[in-house]
């Protein structure tokens, strides 16, 4: 029998929210030029690792979908471009096959 992991919050109902509004704060102040340090976005690295950890038990399609996201937004693919493309692989392999 698989035993499941006790996690520190309830992931599959953590409210994002307040996460996004911090992480728009930050994105505010570097368009306008204000130096960003060290800010609360109200979860620290450790809980993100484990949301991914209980991601990736929980939904791993969902995780890799996350995984791929992220990379091809890093690569400079604007965010709502990329959320489409991971959504239509198919599209996806399409564009790759043309850079390449």
């Amino acid at each position: 029998m698989k035993k499941s992991k006790k996690w520190s919050r309830d992931w599959k109902n953590f409210d994002w929210n307040k996460v996004r509004e911090k992480l728009c704060e930050i994105e505010e102040m570097n368009r306008e030029g204000k130096p960003v340090d060290k800010f609360d976005i109200g979860i620290s690295l450790d809980e993100i690792e484990e949301y991914f950890d209980w991601l990736y038990e929980s939904d791993s399609d969902k995780y890799f979908e996350t995984i791929l996201l992220i990379q091809l937004v890093r690569a400079g693919i604007p965010q709502k471009e990329a959320q489409v493309l991971v959504k239509h692989p198919e599209e996806l392999k399409k564009a790759m096959e043309d850079l390449l």
